[in-house]
């Protein structure tokens, strides 16, 4: 998961680059509802903020292992955390969590990646429009994947041996 993570990424950035240079003025940012934007900036200004906000969400997936390990017990809150956080099976309910963050690292860049093209295909457009229903789609489909990937966790982190009645 770790390959596809970085893939998205990458992509993501690549993404970012090519939109930076192919609308070099002032591009729309932000969309109301229809579709109408109604936030300007200059193109480099919105590739860097994509760029800053892609590091951050970068550097928290990438280092949530290193983070799982530094931070207090008392910190961490997942379903029968005294058990997970034993010092038998702590290990295992990090490498555990380290590959659903990939995962949901992994989904997370490729819905800013949808959502870029998006945008770019917005302010190619005449007049700049947003495709709204495209969109929320992709929003939708991302809060549904999120739903079901917190009923995986919450699933993933019961007790071994302790069955859903």
């Amino acid at each position: 998961m770790r390959s596809l993570f970085l893939i998205a990424f990458i992509a993501n950035l690549s993404l970012i680059a090519f939109v930076c240079l192919a609308n070099p003025g002032t591009v729309a940012i932000h969309f109301g509802w229809g579709g109408i934007p109604d936030s300007w900036a200059p193109a480099s200004f919105n590739a860097i903020a994509m760029v800053g906000i892609s590091l951050m969400l970068f550097l928290i997936f990438w280092f949530t292992p290193q983070l799982l390990r530094a931070i207090p017990t008392r910190w961490l809150s997942l379903p029968n955390r005294d058990y997970w956080t034993a010092p038998e099976n702590r290990e295992r309910m990090i490498a555990m969590l380290s590959g659903r963050m990939f995962e949901f690292g992994t989904l997370t860049f490729v819905l800013l990646f949808l959502v870029g093209l998006l945008v770019y295909q917005a302010n190619r457009a005449e007049p700049v429009r947003l495709r709204e229903d495209l969109f929320l789609w992709a929003m939708g489909l991302y809060l549904l994947y999120t739903i079901f990937w917190t009923i995986k966790l919450f699933l993933l982190f019961r007790r071994p041996g302790v069955s859903a009645r």
